[in-house]
């Protein structure tokens, strides 16, 4: 909950940006340690959860990521 509160709130700030510096530090650091404490344990809970497939169950969650990021764009268009 505490990275999806980051994120967001780096998205937020990068949207002011007025300068590459401001944007980077913003965006890159804000939003990427947000995603990145919530990535990890989606993937550790996933793997937990599953016994039988756990490969597959895995695949399906991290392919999550990139088709959301994908499909994210031209909706919010």
């Amino acid at each position: 909950m505490g990275g999806a509160i980051i994120a967001s709130a780096g998205f937020a700030v990068s949207s002011f940006a007025v300068s590459v510096e401001y944007l980077f530090v913003s965006f890159s650091l804000m939003v990427g340690f947000g995603l990145g404490i919530t990535y990890i344990p989606a993937i550790v809970a996933v793997s937990d959860f599953f016994n039988y497939r756990r490969p597959v169950a895995i695949g399906v969650a991290v392919s999550g990521v990139g088709f959301g990021m994908l499909i994210y764009p031209p909706i919010n268009k």
